[in-house]
């Protein structure tokens, strides 16, 4: 079965196959590339920019991967940076950067794959244009879908796009040879990527990215097949192609000089707040340095929040109050800088001060957003349900 065809092909013999063959590859196009240097161009782009975010570091490293906030520093897409803040720019820029080594070895390996075949098949205007609007698509399905996520990067979307081309165009008559091949390693990778992980690591899976890329080449790949004649050995190479694949890398390269624009305020920012590898490692830990670090660190709403805590359990509600609030005032700094898993923990133990402070209608407004909530650790759990016995979560 092959799509795009204008009529039906006769039965061929043998011989007449073997010569028709032949003669198509004579006929052949000299723009087919032989070397896939579009798939090596973009690969040794996105190895360049990783090299710069280890660089340009905000942070020692911690682990194999980097911190949250290096990621916002360098242009990770995020719908507060892009929505509030209207960091507009960060829809080009994300698609470009990654989380760690394994991340960028694990989208370069598919991305050569993948990147080989296409270049090969439809050429490099092609290829290139599929990969921008691929990102994009990334980019808007991870806006969509991982509205939870703080902050997302990784080329992901846009080689999802490239995987579900190839898929599509495995049905065209000039893959006709490869095809099965073509298709198990498509599926192979669409279904891996999309398929969420059981792990609490979950989280950190972009999804949205994978799915928006993948939904976005089913179309490409399906459009590229209605404009490929059977009689073509190439897709139609036109100018508009050309200028979608140039315009996303100039898009790229004009966001990127923004982030350099911004990234002295980033690193300001994250300055005021206290280094992971600085923090208190146990409650006696905080006792010795906490002090310390509150007051060095007053725009710091985790160190507000660790300070409440403290307070809470010597009973001091109205000093607990006072941290959380002063913690939540820090708006931007929670919605850029951290999860919302920080925000709305430090919310839960507002709603509980309050409650100890018989302030029940207090609490309950407090609370209100945070009843429906669904999370899977135990403490998340067990509060729900303490607010729940005292009548502040009814549903």
């Amino acid at each position: 079965m092959s799509f795009g065809k204008r009529g039906t092909p006769s039965a061929l013999t043998p011989v007449r196959a073997l010569a028709q063959g032949a003669k198509r590859a004579d006929t052949a196009p000299a723009g087919r590339p032989n070397w896939p240097l579009a798939t090596a161009a973009l690969t040794t782009i996105l190895i360049v920019i990783f090299w710069f975010e280890e660089v340009f570091r905000l942070e020692p490293p911690t682990g194999t991967s980097f911190g949250l906030r290096d990621l916002v520093a360098f242009g990770g897409v995020g719908s507060y940076l892009v929505f509030h803040q209207g960091e507009l720019w960060r829809l080009w820029t994300a698609p470009w950067l990654h989380a760690s080594f394994s991340h960028l070895l694990s989208n370069g390996v598919t991305l050569v794959v993948a990147g080989c075949n296409l270049e090969h098949l439809i050429g490099r205007s092609w290829l290139v244009a599929i990969f921008v609007l691929g990102a994009l698509g990334g980019v808007i399905g991870s806006l969509t879908l991982s509205q939870s996520m703080v902050v997302g990067v990784g080329a992901s979307g846009a080689i999802m796009c490239l995987v579900a081309v190839l898929f599509a165009l495995s049905f065209h008559y000039e893959a006709s040879a490869p095809a099965t091949r073509l298709r198990r390693t498509a599926l192979f990778v669409l279904v891996t990527a999309l398929l969420p992980s059981a792990a609490d690591s979950a989280v950190q899976v972009d999804i949205g990215a994978h799915t928006g890329g993948a939904m976005m080449g089913l179309v490409l790949g399906f459009l590229l097949l209605s404009l490929w004649p059977e009689t073509q050995s190439m897709p139609p190479q036109s100018r508009l192609v050309t200028y979608v694949a140039g315009t996303g890398l100039v898009a790229a390269a004009v966001s990127f000089l923004a982030i350099a624009a911004t990234y002295n305020a980033h690193a300001a920012q994250t300055a005021s707040l206290v280094p992971f590898a600085d923090w208190p490692k146990s409650a006696s830990d905080y006792s010795l340095r906490g002090a310390n670090l509150a007051a060095k660190y007053p725009r710091d709403p985790a160190i507000h929040w660790v300070k409440a805590m403290d307070l809470f359990d010597r009973k001091d509600y109205p000093g607990a109050e006072a941290q959380l609030r002063a913690g939540l005032d820090e708006q931007d700094m929670l919605a850029t800088q951290f999860g919302p898993a920080v925000e709305q923990d430090m919310r839960m133990l507002l709603a509980q001060t309050l409650l100890r402070q018989r302030r029940v209608d207090e609490a309950k407004t407090t609370a209100d957003a945070l009843c429906a909530v669904k999370r899977r650790d135990k403490a998340w759990k067990r509060d729900i349900a303490t607010l729940k016995s005292a009548q502040i979560c009814t549903g």
